[in-house]
């Protein structure tokens, strides 16, 4: 297994990866390296380069080629423009894979931080928030450790 990364911040960027991947098993999406030369600039150009990134990784990880899949941020305006239908990354993938309960995880050992909230204002959280969402993550939480991501 490999790791497939989706998103890249610049050219430094790029090197610590490749420096990363000659001495591990690592994937660089092949659809991202055209317009690494074009990083920090959204374009259509770019947000198209990004879909196809994730559809790519999908693939990958479909193929077994991968075991997981880091993403960098993605300019969801220009996203949206190239006709990206999903509020974010997290909700695109949960798509790909057909999971309806889901979560963004910040995870790092020992510690998995699941959000109850995603692509919302700061002012928006609160009114965002319902006992229902707070449960159903809680109990998906709890379980997390003992089913794993699958």
């Amino acid at each position: 297994m490999s790791l497939s990364f989706i998103g890249c911040d610049g050219a430094r960027l790029l090197a610590m990866i490749n420096d990363w991947g000659r001495s591990r098993s690592a994937h660089f999406v092949p659809s991202l390296r055209r317009t690494l030369r074009h990083s920090g600039e959204p374009s259509a150009e770019t947000a198209r380069a990004a879909a196809a990134a994730l559809e790519e990784a999908v693939a990958a990880a479909r193929r077994g080629k991968v075991a997981a899949v880091v993403t960098g941020p993605i300019h969801k305006a220009r996203m949206y423009a190239v006709g990206f239908p999903y509020p974010g990354q997290t909700e695109f993938f949960a798509a790909r894979w057909w999971v309806k309960n889901f979560a963004m995880l910040l995870t790092g050992s020992p510690l998995t931080v699941a959000l109850f909230t995603t692509h919302i204002p700061p002012r928006q959280v609160a009114e965002a928030l319902s006992q229902s969402e707070v449960v159903r993550l809680g109990c998906w939480h709890l379980e997390f450790p003992r089913r794993g991501p699958g």
